[in-house]
């Protein structure tokens, strides 16, 4: 998915070298003067942070916390990521990178936070959850995906399946920590069992906080008797902004079958929304995959 560039910069957490950002990368992530003076990124190259804290939230998933100086925020906007990049020695020579959405606020200083859920036979998943407290991994970044301004849209729809949840949830920090913004938010968050939601707290928390603002939908697809549902049309219609609102936009992450299944398959050439939402009205122009 990602073409990078090789080069590695070793990153030691009491102290950050003196370095310049290359003008043509940032002329890829941000302009000057919005780079941040303090960011630990450095864009179009990789960087190495160290581990320093591994939370476990439940049989599968962890939450990966990494050394910053003191000082120093990570760099991103919102709604941006960072890729992590499977060590040469583990990839056999070929390049697997993936990319990761930090929880932790873009603000913060010291350390960022991602949650990372263990796959059967997913490499980097694999090779996070065999990690331990002081060993490195490389990282590069920001990725803009949106660029998110408050109040542009009147509602904003999130569609979340999984680990899909964690763009999902920067931007409704984003939006929920201004004031000002009087967007409205609905999300439908999918996962197999209960168990499995991720962040239930803190969405649940947004909610009691926002509760004006910001509602939500916890779609479970297999149920104590071992039935199974899927998101419906009839789900989509209720939480979904309608299609005919013209400044509201939909928002969808999770699972490749899932988004394919909702929004289509993703083409390269195409922005066309198919699947579910294509049937209900919606266009390409409205809906985005984080």
């Amino acid at each position: 998915m990602f073409k990078l560039p090789r080069k590695v910069i070793d990153f030691l957490p009491k102290s950050l070298p003196t370095r310049k950002v290359p003008s043509h990368s940032r002329r890829f992530f941000y302009t000057i003067d919005e780079f941040p003076s303090n960011a630990a990124l450095v864009p179009g190259v990789f960087t190495t942070f160290t581990l320093s804290k591994v939370t476990p939230v439940n049989s599968t998933s962890s939450i990966f916390r990494f050394a910053l100086p003191p000082t120093h925020c990570l760099g991103l906007n919102v709604s941006s990521c960072i890729v992590a990049k499977l060590p040469d020695q583990l990839s056999g020579g070929t390049f697997i990178a993936r990319p990761y959405t930090p929880i932790s606020d873009e603000k913060t200083l010291g350390y960022f936070e991602l949650l990372i859920k263990r796959y059967p036979n997913g490499p980097l998943s694999e090779y996070f959850h065999g990690l331990l407290p002081g060993e490195m991994v490389e990282f590069q970044g920001p990725f803009p995906k949106f660029s998110y301004k408050p109040n542009e849209f009147s509602k904003l729809g999130m569609i979340a399946g999984g680990t899909g949840i964690t763009p999902m949830y920067q931007l409704l920090r984003k939006i929920f920590q201004n004031s000002e913004d009087k967007t409205q938010v609905s999300l439908i968050f999918a996962n197999k069992r209960e168990e499995d939601i991720l962040l239930r707290e803190e969405i649940l928390f947004m909610c009691q906080e926002k509760s004006s603002q910001f509602k939500v939908h916890f779609a479970i697809s297999e149920n104590s008797l071992g039935e199974k549902t899927r998101i419906d049309k009839r789900t989509l219609e209720e939480y979904m902004p309608s299609p005919a609102l013209g400044d509201a936009r939909i928002f969808i992450c999770g699972p490749p079958e899932m988004v394919a299944y909702i929004a289509g398959e993703e083409t390269k050439i195409s922005k066309e929304v198919g699947g579910l939402l294509k049937s209900l009205g919606y266009s390409g122009d409205s809906v985005y995959r984080l």
